[in-house]
């Protein structure tokens, strides 16, 4: 009976995963930028069994005995989220790639949420995020502008300008394998080694201003994924509970 109930933990820990990463995607229906993550499943391995009903020198081992389904990793789901216009000039939204923005910590992050706004810090005129992050140019340097920095003009190749004077340009990156960068918190990520290395998008990238990308969840999906989720646990809840109750009765017959 041991092994109904270890395989039976195994499926619990798994879809407690997969619980966990659809309320993480359900909370973040609302991100701009944000993208959905899948939880990734996988067999545990097979056990040979004898087949009793085959004589010894007839046996070929056909039977196989379960462990049940592991959760091996989480997938970020990369299709575009919708786009809303804004009307807010310092909203932009990029068709290929990732803006690159520094945390409090100075740490490099990257987002498809293009939400920023002006922000005076130490008498300079900054572009940030709403969290109040830095938004870097090309260069990596922070895009600091003149104090008519909310009126900016952002064309199409991400370049910067007030009064048609430009002075900076968007920092914008891709990464050879983007499905594997990992979550940073509000819509942000980081390079990974699974990642690869950021590169500049070059000529292949369009901005367009006054427009975000929303989150790409859909909540009707997520919560027909969480049912299922939650009658799956259930389920083998359950088949603990009757393994419990076959090892009290196989106790009893012992005595």
């Amino acid at each position: 009976m041991a092994q109904s109930l270890y395989t039976a933990a195994a499926g619990l820990k798994a879809q407690q995963s997969n619980i966990d990463t659809i309320a993480h995607n359900i909370a973040n229906v609302n991100t701009d930028g944000f993208r959905k993550m899948r939880a990734e499943f996988q067999e545990a391995a097979y056990t040979a069994l004898l087949d009793p009903s085959k004589p010894a020198n007839a046996q070929d081992q056909d039977l196989q005995r379960g462990s049940g389904a592991l959760a091996m990793q989480k997938t970020t789901m990369l299709s575009p989220g919708p786009l809303v216009d804004t009307g807010n000039p310092l909203d932009v939204t990029v068709s290929n790639g990732y803006l690159m923005i520094e945390d409090a910590g100075g740490e490099v992050l990257y987002t498809k949420g293009g939400s920023f706004k002006a922000a005076e810090i130490d008498g300079m005129h900054y572009l940030t995020t709403r969290d109040g992050f830095f938004v870097l140019d090309e260069l990596g340097s922070r895009i600091a502008g003149p104090d008519t920095l909310s009126t900016a003009e952002i064309d199409p190749s991400g370049r910067i300008a007030v009064g048609g004077v430009p002075f900076a340009g968007l920092g914008i990156r891709s990464f050879e394998h983007p499905s594997q960068l990992e979550a940073a918190g509000s819509g942000l990520w980081r390079e990974t080694p699974a990642s690869g290395a950021p590169v500049a998008t070059g000529d292949g990238t369009s901005v367009r201003q006054g427009v975000v990308e929303g989150s790409n969840v859909d909540l009707g999906e997520e919560l027909t994924r969480l049912m299922s989720a939650q009658r799956a646990y259930a389920f083998l809840s359950r088949a603990i509970t009757a393994s419990d109750a076959m090892s009290a009765v196989e106790n009893d017959i012992r005595r």
